[in-house]
């Protein structure tokens, strides 16, 4: 009796069962990706939107499809500002590998790339009709030239015409207006502009540099104004604005007026600003003025007006030097990491040249938390933290008669708490010149 094998597959030789093996595991490896692939995008598309949604970026889309972890933003930002402030948000949720915007170079590209492969199969078919049906279109062609190039020559005319009404649309519309005024610690916000996105993308950088709280936004939406080409360098002044300061732009011009404490002032200030405006291209007409003193003070004693100009001085380099910048801790302790020594090192540095200026005054070093978690270990929390900083600026040879460390808690949030965004802004440690 013959010996038979008893599976089928026993006659493969071994050659064939390992080039099974190695064609089957891409196979299934490829299966898996796929069908993780579309959570993860799903996932991404959430959070994101979620996030932009919290800043008040509902007109932006999300697009994650068939993009892995990269996003890319659809819709008609109000300003570079705006724009990147949705960058900075998409990149910092958790999970995102690569942020574009629809219409920059990497984002056509990455938005085009999938039809790439259908664009080149059309182009070949329609190579092989176009060669089927050349000899017929060929003579068709001949027989209407006159007409074509007549019907050509008319087209590209309304093409310019259509261009010429739009330029000239463009050029019926009044500039933008803004005025700008520090009332005491407000901002006060005056004037026309072409869209509610550029009122928000303004008053969102405003809040950024003198605090939510301190904005006063009356300005209002005009069909008849033209979108304003400067408002990124514009929003950069605001910290320096003086107290007592006004900022007024109209047409291509930027008048300032208002009274600086004394010369140096002036001249610092007057440099600072006709950089911000040629960076705007925008015509600085310069009315600040060093401020009259009414009586000539005792020596050794400074005049009240003169001090309280130079706090508002020193605050506002405290602001700039805090702007879109953060002191960090150790995850739910009050230790300050070592990459804020910088920061902390730029401080000191100013309150140091202030000091002089500030008889009478301290400075408070507020602790601010988020709203996860007892209230009143938040407290407790912020208080260490405003502790934290104190300290390290007292061993960097500061009075510590002119620190005072306050710890708020939960209790002055600058954004929402129901996003990680929003709660990661209100972690902060803030720095405010005020009487003793």
């Amino acid at each position: 009796m013959s010996e038979r094998p008893s599976f089928w597959c026993s006659s493969f030789s071994r050659f064939w069962w390992w080039l099974l093996a190695l064609l089957g595991l891409p196979l299934l490896l490829y299966l898996m990706n796929h069908f993780h692939q579309a959570r993860i995008e799903a996932d991404l598309t959430s959070r994101v939107s979620e996030a932009l949604a919290a800043e008040s970026m509902d007109g932006i889309a999300v697009d994650v499809n068939q993009r892995g972890r990269d996003v890319l933003l659809k819709g008609e930002p109000g300003s570079d500002i705006e724009r990147d402030r949705a960058l900075e948000v998409a990149q910092g949720v958790y999970g995102v590998n690569r942020v574009d915007f629809a219409g920059d170079a990497s984002g056509d590209v990455a938005d085009t790339g999938q039809d790439a492969a259908a664009e080149d199969t059309k182009a070949v078919d329609s190579a092989d009709d176009a060669g089927t049906d050349s000899d017929a279109k060929a003579a068709e062609t001949a027989d209407a030239g006159g007409d074509t190039t007549t019907e050509t020559g008319t087209a590209e005319d309304a093409s310019a015409d259509k261009a010429a009404d739009q330029a000239a649309a463009a050029t019926d519309k009044l500039p933008a207006e803004l005025t700008m005024k520090m009332d005491g610690e407000q901002l006060v916000l005056d004037g026309k502009m072409a869209s509610q996105q550029q009122i928000d993308a303004l008053q969102n950088e405003a809040a950024l540099q003198v605090g939510v709280t301190n904005v006063v936004n009356n300005l209002t939406v005009s069909e008849e104004h033209a979108e304003a080409g400067w408002l990124g360098s514009v929003a950069k002044m605001i910290s320096a604005l003086p107290a007592g300061s006004e900022m007024k732009i109209q047409e291509d011009t930027l008048q300032l007026s208002g009274d600086v404490a004394d010369d140096a002032a002036l001249e610092k200030l007057s440099a600072q600003m006709d950089q911000m405006a040629q960076g705007a291209g925008l015509q600085l007409q310069n009315q600040l003025q060093v401020a009259a003193q009414s009586a000539e003070p005792d020596a050794g004693q400074q005049n009240p007006d003169q001090q309280a100009a130079r706090a508002e001085e020193c605050q506002g380099r405290l602001n700039a030097a805090m702007q879109d910048k953060r002191i960090l801790f150790t995850f739910n302790d009050a230790g300050i990491t070592a990459e804020s020594n910088a920061l902390l090192d730029d401080l000191a540095q100013i309150i140091r040249e202030c000091s002089d200026d500030m008889d009478g005054m301290v400075i408070e070093i507020g602790g601010h938390t988020d709203s996860v978690g007892n209230d009143a270990y938040n407290l407790d929390l912020s208080q260490r933290r405003a502790n934290s900083v104190r300290d390290y600026l007292q061993g960097k040879q500061i009075d510590a008669a002119l620190l005072e460390a306050k710890g708020f808690g939960e209790a002055n949030p600058v954004a929402s708490n129901n996003t990680a965004e929003g709660q990661a802004r209100n972690r902060r440690i803030t720095f405010e010149i005020k009487q003793k």
